[in-house]
This record gives structure tokens, C-alpha cells and sequence, in this order.
């Protein structure tokens, strides 16, 4: 069974997410800690498919960039595009917001995404203690999605808190 059926809509002809995220101690400048894109194209009417997935992530280990590409399956794509459509992007602002904390360390996550002409975009600005919201865990999820889309799993940016 197809996604399109299996989901109950149809999917986007095209979506691109770019996620960047940084970090450092407080009152400095910081570095980039990962960079993941995703790109994704369909032709209507079940015609050609291409969806590609990278992740450059640095390692907190020796500090070298490494990288995780992945070509996606139309299936994998579209169940992107149903938890994209099912918050609302684009279209809507998500509620989600910094946990403040008195850590001594700053991670800033800024998330794109363009679907068919529309946009949304998302900085937050968090401490170590994550995000929180009524989109928190809906977020957390599209993040943890993503990240699995191309076998990684994040070690400690940028979470919900429950």
C-alpha cells in the first residue's frame, strides 16, 4: 500500500527542509554544531520520485565534520510531508519557546521549510534546557524523524522538555 492511500492525502509535488544548528558558551560566539538538508520531488500521478537526505554533523569526539547521506524512499518522503501538513507548515507559526535555564552554554536552532511555494521558518534561541510548548513534542518528533531518516541519532541538541 502506497503512502498517499495509507496517509489519506495526496503528497507534495516538492518540500526542502534545511535545519542548522549551533552552540557554544555563554557570551561567546559559538560554532556550528550540525547542517541537515532534505530535498524532495514527486511527480502527480504516482510518476518519478527522488528524495535525498544529508546530514553534516561535527564530532563532539575530535571536532571533524562527518557526513550522513541517504536517498529516501517515496514512502519515507511522504510520511515527512504528512507530520509537516499534520502541524500545519507551512502556513502556521509553531508555539514552541526556550526553557530558561542558568546553564553556562547556548544552542540556537534555526529550521526551514519551503513546500510548494509556501514557506515557514522557526529560530530558537535555547539553553540547555530545550524547548517547551504546545508544538514541543510535535517538533521533537519531526526532529527525531529526520535525524533517523538518515541513521543518526542526536546525542544531546536541541529537545523538548516534558
Amino acid at each position: 500500500m502506497s503512502a498517499p492511500r495509507s496517509l489519506g492525502h495526496e503528497p507534495p509535488v516538492y518540500f526542502e527542509i534545511a535545519l542548522v544548528e549551533s552552540s557554544g558558551p555563554r557570551f561567546a560566539a559559538g560554532r556550528p554544531r550540525l547542517f541537515y538538508w532534505l530535498k524532495a520531488f514527486r511527480l502527480p500521478g504516482g510518476g518519478a520520485h527522488d528524495a535525498r537526505a544529508c546530514l553534516l554533523v561535527r564530532s563532539s569526539e575530535n571536532g571533524d565534520w562527518v557526513e550522513h547521506v541517504r536517498e529516501l524512499t517515496a514512502d519515507q518522503s511522504e510520511l515527512i510531508a504528512h507530520h509537516l501538513k499534520k502541524m500545519g507548515l507551512p502556513g502556521r507559526d509553531l508555539d514552541v519557546e526556550a526553557v530558561l535555564d542558568a546553564s553556562e552554554n547556548w544552542t540556537s536552532l534555526s529550521f526551514r521549510l519551503r513546500m510548494e511555494g509556501r514557506a515557514s521558518a522557526l529560530d530558537l534561541d535555547l539553553g540547555s534546557s530545550g524547548f517547551r510548548g504546545p508544538d514541543a513534542r510535535d517538533l521533537d518528533a519531526l526532529l527525531r524523524s529526520l535525524f533517523a531518516l538518515v541513521e543518526w541519532q542526536d546525542e544531546g541538541g536541541a529537545r523538548a522538555c516534558e
